[in-house]
């Protein structure tokens, strides 16, 4: 039950949030990439994707209700070495589409 009352209040604090602002993304190879949020619920749409991926993982042929921009974004996250931010969201969504995929790795080999 804490767990869940952590995302909670880590949603509550995204919505109550001034300002949308840019996420900057490094990744293992060197190379970074910026995304900017027009939005707050743009932040929030990017956590959704990442539920929508896991939830994709144990029920294939569902269509995914994301939008491609915020699934990409997360799929982003998810590979990044580091996330130039200290807003704790941006590691639950790594960590909720990297159990994905290392999911769809152990069942596809």
């Amino acid at each position: 039950m804490k767990r869940s009352s952590n995302l909670k209040r880590r949603v509550r604090k995204i919505e109550t949030a001034k300002g949308a602002g840019v996420l900057n993304l490094k990744f293992p190879d060197g190379s970074e990439q910026s995304v900017r949020f027009s939005c707050k619920n743009d932040k929030l749409q990017v956590l959704l994707a990442s539920f929508a991926i896991a939830h994709a993982e144990g029920n294939p042929g569902e269509e995914c209700g994301s939008s491609p921009h915020a699934l990409e974004v997360a799929r982003l996250i998810a590979r990044a070495e580091s996330v130039d931010s200290d807003v704790k969201l941006w590691s639950t969504v790594a960590g909720v589409v990297q159990a994905a995929e290392e999911e769809r790795k152990e069942k596809h080999g």
